[in-house]
């Protein structure tokens, strides 16, 4: 992963109960004050606190921009069986990283702020595909494309049956399918941040990474029933929604 190239000395992994606890001390380093003497050992341990119950200045400094933030990016990626979270924080000053090592652990990582979309699209495995000789957008139910595909592998002509009814056009629905079989990942972005200004911004992308398929983007649509769109997207467009999600560093509230 690229970040693990980026200040390797400064990266803490704790367990994830853990964080609220420590994010609470980045908010006061040096105060331990109403943080449990057994939570204190824990951190202890994790070389997040020293002896004296104070935040050792590396780890001070990483949560502070944590428990500072004014954009906070989620990140989650799914594969055909497999899953991961991350987290973005970010302020005028720094970020970091925050991910999964297993089902109790997460690894906080420092970050330089002009390097955030370099990091996200690493750790959505962003990268050249072959582009698919048509473009367009179709218009889905909800729902419909699970069912599909848990019929494809006894009865591909149904699941597609499924997805016309649901309203695609027959050559889209095969196309769609198609993609799924193919399918590197499913990955989506949510931030949330805070400009100098004091105005609240949501920025969010979803996109099926189909591989030899090409990109997918996916759009929930206000609409009843809920629908979603699925529209092929070039590299160069997925690169662009995803810089959507970061807004320039210097923009920030803090």
């Amino acid at each position: 992963m690229y970040v693990d190239n980026m200040l390797t000395r400064d990266r803490f992994v704790i367990p994830r109960r853990l964080l609220p606890s420590a994010m609470l001390l980045g908010q006061s380093p040096g105060n331990s004050g109403g943080i449990p003497a057994v939570t204190l050992t824990e951190l202890r341990r994790a070389g997040v606190v020293t002896n004296a119950g104070r935040l050792k200045d590396e780890a001070a400094s990483l949560l502070g921009v944590m428990s500072d933030a004014a954009l906070v990016s989620s990140i989650e990626v799914r594969g055909k069986g497999t899953e991961s979270a991350s987290t973005i924080w970010a302020t005028t000053r720094g970020a970091a990283v925050g991910r999964q090592v297993d089902e109790d652990m997460c690894e906080l990582i420092p970050i330089r702020p002009t390097s955030l979309p370099v990091v996200m699209a690493h750790i959505v495995e962003i990268g050249r595909r072959p582009e698919p000789p048509f473009f367009g957008a179709g218009l889905l139910a909800d729902g419909a494309l699970e069912l599909a595909l848990d019929r494809i592998a006894d009865a591909p002509s149904t699941a597609i049956d499924i997805l016309v009814a649901a309203g695609l056009d027959r050559t889209w629905a095969d196309r769609l399918l198609i993609a799924h079989e193919h399918m590197r990942s499913h990955w989506s972005v949510s931030s949330v941040w805070t400009d100098q200004m004091g105005s609240h911004h949501v920025r969010s992308v979803s996109v099926l990474d189909g591989g030899a398929a090409g990109y997918w983007r996916i759009e929930a649509q206000p609409i009843s029933p809920p629908s979603s769109r699925f529209s092929v997207v070039t590299l160069a467009q997925v690169m662009r929604l995803l810089r959507s999600t970061i807004p320039p560093t210097d923009t920030l509230s803090v």
